[in-house]
């Protein structure tokens, strides 16, 4: 019963994983692409990394 958690919990830590690396260059270049600066870039890459938190 145990092994069953750990690898649903390890599948959906996996894809998190695998939708940031995808989304990760869409939403940077769409930022800067739109006339963001490196300012916004960061701040809203802190707040993601805070809620993550």
């Amino acid at each position: 019963m145990r092994g069953r958690g750990r690898a649903k919990g390890a599948a959906f830590g996996g894809l998190w994983n695998r939708a940031g690396v995808i989304l990760g260059p869409l939403v940077v270049g769409a930022i800067l692409g739109a006339g963001g600066g490196l300012t916004l870039l960061f701040t809203q890459l802190a707040g993601l990394a805070a809620v993550g938190a």
